[in-house]
């Protein structure tokens, strides 16, 4: 009978401490919810690349806040070249219809010209045609105006040689297409349709060469030089 009274003690007493415990979690966890305190579950959304959604339209001469893909300002990425000023560069280099390498305040640098795109390479003949156009129009000196950079870090830029603008020069022949959706200056446009109408260069056969911008969009990477 003594047993039986001590494990009825034991239990109550066991009973009564659980109750406590239980009591004063309950007491804890009212408090955290009310001050707002108890942890909320976090929502993960995918990291974005601050990359545009096709390659093509980086390739098309667009500066990297035209086309809004969240790049940091071109004054901060331009490597203290200066932006929006004329400045002289040397030895040019071309690498297709509408880029080239060249010597600019003591820097290498690529140039891809704005407002502009030129059949790729794997265009044949188009391509080397357009490259050809571009190694025609300039000189051993030219002149370069640095807008920006597109979300490939590559300088976007004017060229001018003996004050005529090159890439106006490389739409005149024909060797290059303008969309007018991305607002290229007026004269462009004009010049394109011109080149249209006499059927010259790119314009001569219809095709994808008139249209690289597609071109990409449709080739295996969609990427270019």
């Amino acid at each position: 009978m003594k047993n039986q009274t001590v494990i009825w003690r034991v239990k109550a007493y066991l009973l009564s401490h659980t109750s406590y415990l239980l009591l004063s979690s309950l007491l804890v966890i009212g408090i955290v919810i009310l001050r707002g305190d108890w942890p909320q579950k976090q929502s993960i959304s995918p990291q974005s690349d601050n990359q545009p959604n096709s390659a093509s339209h980086l390739a098309a001469g667009m500066p990297a806040e035209r086309l809004g893909n969240g790049q940091l300002s071109n004054e901060q990425l331009d490597n203290g070249l200066p932006r929006q000023q004329w400045m002289v560069c040397y030895h040019p280099v071309v690498l297709d219809g509408d880029s080239l390498r060249l010597d600019c305040a003591g820097q290498v640098i690529e140039i891809r010209i704005m407002d502009i795109d030129a059949p790729e390479l794997a265009q044949s003949p188009w391509g080397g045609l357009a490259k050809s156009a571009l190694v025609d129009l300039l000189a051993p000196r030219v002149d370069v105006k640095i807008i920006g950079l597109d979300a490939y870090q590559r300088h976007l830029g004017k060229i001018k040689v003996n004050n005529q603008d090159v890439g106006l020069g490389i739409v005149k022949l024909g060797m290059a297409t303008v969309y007018p959706r991305y607002q290229p200056p007026p004269e462009y446009i004009v010049t394109m349709r011109q080149a249209k109408q006499q059927a010259v260069g790119i314009w001569q056969t219809a095709g994808l060469h008139q249209d690289p911008q597609r071109f990409r969009r449709l080739s295996d990477d969609g990427t270019r030089r």
